[in-house]
C-alpha cells in the first residue's frame, strides 16, 4: 500500500503529525512513499500577514489578538533559547525523551528518513504533478484544508482524514473546544473518507472517550490524539484488506465549527472552573 500523507505547517509541525508519520513507518506492508507539507503563506508575505492580523482581530478582538501575539512570542523565545542551550532542564529529560514531540520536520528527520516534500499551494499544478508522480494508492490528510477533487480522486483507494471530533456533530474544529463549551459527556476522533465537504464524508472508524469532570482541553488532547494516530493506521490497514464498511453522514444533523471568539472562550474557562469546584478542585 503506498501512501502520501498530506499536512500544512501552523507555526511548525502540528500536533501528532510527526507519531503518525513514525507509526505508517512501522507498519509491514505500508510504504509512506511521500509526506507532502503545505506552507500557509500564500502570494507576498506582507499582504499575507496585514489578512492574517485582520483576521485574528476580527475573530478574537485587539485584546485576544494581542494574547495571542504575546503567547507566540513567549513560545518563539523559549524555543530559540533551549536551541542555544540556554534552557535545560535535566531532571525531565528522561520523560520529556519517552514521551517526544517534534516542533519541525527537520527535527523528526534527524531521528529518521523519509520522503518530504514541501508546496506553496497544495492545488497548484506542481503539487498535483508531484502527487501524481509519488503514485499513491491512498493518500491519507492529517490537519489541511478542503482538498478539491483534482488530488483526492488520485489514489485508487481515495482519500482519508483524521477529524479530531465526532461527526456529523461536530465538524471542523478546533479539538475539544466546543464538545467541552456544550458540556457533553464524551468527545469523538472519526476517520472518514473525503470528499469535497468539510468533514462530511463517508465514516470509516470512529470512537468516543469520556469527558471526565476535571478534563481541560488540553487533557482532553493528550487523550484523543494517540487515539487518533491509531485509528489511522488501523483504517489504512482496513482499506489495504478490503474490510471497510464505511457508514455515510446524516447531513441533515450536526454543524460545522470554527475557531471560537474570546467571548465563548471566557465562558469556556468559566464552565471549566465551575465543573473543578463541584468536584472539589482548587
Amino acid at each position: 500500500m503506498r501512501v502520501v500523507l498530506l499536512t500544512k505547517l501552523e507555526g511548525g509541525i502540528q500536533r501528532g503529525v510527526d507519531q503518525a508519520i513514525l507509526r505508517i513507518l512501522k507498519e509491514k506492508d505500508m510504504d509512506l512513499v511521500g509526506v507532502v507539507v503545505e506552507r500557509t503563506i500564500h502570494g507576498p508575505f506582507i499582504p499575507f500577514v496585514r489578512n492574517k492580523v485582520r483576521r485574528y482581530i476580527r475573530i478574537y478582538g485587539l485584546w485576544g489578538f494581542w494574547r495571542i501575539l504575546t503567547k507566540a512570542l513567549e513560545i518563539s523565545s523559549k524555543f530559540w533559547q533551549s536551541k542555544l542551550g540556554q534552557i535545560v532542564d535535566r531532571t525531565n529529560r528522561a520523560q520529556e525523551e519517552k514521551n517526544k514531540r517534534y516542533r519541525s520536520f527537520t527535527e523528526l528527520r534527524k531521528d529518521i528518513d523519509f520522503p518530504l516534500f514541501f508546496t506553496k499551494n497544495i492545488h497548484s499544478d506542481e503539487s498535483l504533478s508531484l502527487i501524481q508522480q509519488l503514485q499513491p494508492d491512498l493518500i491519507v490528510v492529517y490537519g489541511h484544508r478542503i482538498l478539491k477533487r483534482p488530488i483526492f480522486e488520485i489514489p485508487r483507494e481515495g482519500a482519508i482524514n483524521l477529524h479530531h471530533g465526532k461527526v456529523p456533530y461536530y465538524r471542523g474544529g478546533p479539538p475539544c473546544f466546543w464538545e467541552l463549551y456544550h458540556q457533553e459527556k464524551t468527545v469523538g476522533v472519526t476517520v472518514h473518507y473525503i470528499d469535497e465537504g468539510l468533514d462530511t464524508g463517508d465514516i470509516i472508524l470512529q470512537k468516543e472517550i469520556p469527558i471526565d469532570t476535571c478534563d481541560t482541553l488540553e487533557s482532553l488532547r493528550d487523550k484523543i490524539y494517540p487515539l487518533g494516530v491509531e485509528m489511522l493506521v488501523q483504517a489504512i490497514n482496513l482499506i489495504k484488506e478490503g474490510k471497510v464498511r464505511a457508514v455515510p453522514q446524516d447531513r441533515s444533523k450536526g454543524k460545522t465549527y470554527s475557531a471560537p471568539t474570546i467571548k465563548q472562550e471566557a465562558h469556556l474557562r468559566k464552565i471549566l472552573k465551575e465543573r473543578q469546584q463541584l468536584k472539589g478542585i482548587s
